[in-house]
């Protein structure tokens, strides 16, 4: 899947993931990393103690960039 990156979230945005132990986290982008066609994206926990890099490939799967779209998920 390739995203534009009017697609992408912005440094500074919340993201939302859906655990699968059923909750939602929130993360912090930090970073758009693109490398040639692949994208990558920075996020940085809440309390800033942990960070992760997820391919642009997980937005709409396990990462949200809106609460209610990883709620509606969660209880899919």
């Amino acid at each position: 899947m390739f995203f534009k990156s009017k697609e992408l979230p912005k440094p500074g945005m919340i993201m939302y993931e859906v655990s699968e132990h059923g909750r939602i986290n929130e993360w912090l982008v930090s970073d758009i990393i693109v490398n040639g066609r692949d994208k990558s994206i920075k996020l940085t926990s809440m309390d800033k103690t942990s960070f992760l890099v997820i391919e642009a490939c997980m937005l709409g799967k396990t990462f949200f960039k809106e609460y209610q779209e990883a709620l509606e998920r969660l209880y899919a």
